[in-house]
């Protein structure tokens, strides 16, 4: 893939570095990265202040975790990035990794260092059937990934429109929505800064740090 023109030279806007493109927001997952992706400075608020999962299923949600082996660090690490979407996107938590914006998107998110998503949901097979599952978006998806190489959380966008993101670092896209339709990203200021070429087109690493919404058609 094509790299942007980027304003910045060490942090090229989608799309350059091996192929190019970016890399969504997550940090309270602990990734260890010395800027966090998640850094409020970073984020475009979607307006919605009620996006906030209440105590009570909060606390189900970590029973989920529990259930399923992870360790009470994992689950706080799930649940503060499960926040920080809500906050971003806006939207509801239906499960303990799983957050769905309006039935426009959905964010599946995957621990650190794990390649994918965990399936958590009580739907057995949730993850598995996503947009985004194996590493490639279904026809009629844009996927956004956390890292390179189409790995860890993914933000599937199947509605049109404008969505927000904040990531730092590499990550990766892949646009396999309707035949030539092409995905636009936008700097902090509204700046159109990418697009990319018609569907079906990818990015397996590329920097998302300049990029802080996408208008996936």
């Amino acid at each position: 893939m094509r790299a942007i023109t980027s304003a910045r030279r060490t942090a090229r806007p989608l799309a350059v570095l091996s192929g190019a493109a970016l890399a969504l927001f997550l940090t309270a997952q602990g990734a260890g990265a010395t800027t966090s992706p998640d850094d409020p400075a970073n984020v475009t608020p979607s307006g919605d202040s009620k996006s906030v999962t209440p105590p009570e299923a909060q606390a189900a949600f970590a029973e989920q975790g529990r259930a399923a082996g992870l360790t009470e660090e994992q689950i706080t690490t799930l649940q503060n990035s499960a926040n920080l979407y809500l906050s971003t996107l806006g939207g509801r938590q239906v499960a303990l990794n799983k957050v769905v914006v309006d039935g426009k998107a959905d964010v599946f998110i995957a621990l650190p260092d794990e390649d994918a998503p965990r399936d958590l949901s009580p739907e057995a097979g949730l993850v598995s059937a996503s947009g985004c599952a194996g590493g490639k978006a279904a026809y009629g998806h844009f996927c956004a990934w956390r890292e390179p190489g189409f790995r860890g959380t993914t933000i599937d966008m199947y509605s049109c429109g404008r969505y927000p993101i904040s990531l730092v670092g590499n990550g990766s896209w892949d646009n396999n929505q309707t035949k030539g339709t092409r995905a636009r990203m936008y700097n902090k200021s509204g700046k159109l800064i990418y697009t990319t070429p018609p569907a079906h087109s990818r990015d397996s690493s590329g920097d998302w740090t300049p990029v802080h919404s996408v208008r996936n058609c």
